[in-house]
């Protein structure tokens, strides 16, 4: 009856290849270390044992679909926005350039 080896002798390669993985595992597992807390930068509060973090976001305003009578107010209303999105920064320009004049 043959004996069964999880590692063949034959195969150092192998053996070797086992051992390092098996020894990088171990040292993970052994840094871990849960009583540390890390800090993100983010304020936190304790609240029965479990730290919540706390974020401030700003208010995000959600506005309904735009409704059209017809396709040609529909295109009057693309085009309208396509030239002011164009002229926008040039107008951001004078506006600064006009501050620097006063």
């Amino acid at each position: 009856m043959k004996k069964l080896v999880f590692l063949p002798k034959t195969n150092r390669t192998m053996r070797v290849i086992f051992t390092i993985i098996s020894i990088m595992i171990c040292a993970q597992l052994a840094a871990q270390n849960t009583s540390e807390v890390v800090r993100l930068g983010t304020r936190a509060v304790v609240v029965d044992g479990d730290t919540m973090p706390i974020n401030r976001i700003q208010t995000a305003y959600v506005f309904p679909p735009l409704q059209f009578k017809n396709k040609k107010e529909e295109r009057e209303y693309t085009r309208m926005m396509r030239d002011v999105k164009k002229m926008y920064p040039y107008s951001q320009l004078a506006k600064a350039t006009l501050a620097n004049i006063k």
